[in-house]
């Protein structure tokens, strides 16, 4: 039975406290469905549980729901859409312009695969490398780069070996 919101007949029960109860009595009955023992007012604590409970998982997903993010969210889609996603970049393989079945291609790879591994060289500059130089190490170097351009001067001025005049 439900009770009855339109019929002005309340329950006809007292509290613990002692008050009248102010629910109203249940469609041909003079007690609500707590007192009749009926529903929820069957056990009010296992109601109060279930009640908690069901607010607890729902405040969970709203939270959840908050704390994604934009990857996330688009991750989620593309896995939904992954057949039909993979049927279209096979045709553009398959019937294509090359350059866009190999941007296609490559785009299956890289999502089953993974990117490649990418380095980063850092190499260092040369003025670095003189900065750490003590004033006896750059005088030594500064006499064998005179060194070695006069040596290409004297090369450049001779005639070569084995040329005839």
């Amino acid at each position: 039975m439900k009770p009855d919101r339109t019929a002005p007949e309340r329950c006809g029960a007292t509290t613990k406290a002692g008050t009248p109860c102010r629910a109203y009595a249940m469609q041909g009955s003079s007690l609500c469905a707590g007192h009749a023992g009926a529903g929820f007012g069957a056990d009010p604590r296992a109601a109060a549980r279930r009640s908690a409970q069901v607010r607890s998982e729902q405040a969970e997903t709203r939270s959840e729901a908050r704390n994604r993010g934009l990857s996330d969210l688009l991750a989620e889609r593309l896995e939904q859409r992954a057949d039909a996603i993979v049927d279209r970049l096979m045709r553009i393989i398959e019937t294509g312009d090359d350059t866009n079945a190999i941007r296609a291609l490559v785009e299956i790879m890289n999502r089953v695969y993974g990117r490649p591994k990418e380095t980063v060289e850092h190499q260092v500059s040369r003025n670095e490398e003189l900065r750490d130089l003590s004033h006896e190490e750059r005088h030594q170097l500064y006499a064998d780069l005179l060194r070695r351009e006069q040596l290409e001067l004297e090369a450049a001025a001779s005639p070569p070996v084995g040329a005839f005049s």
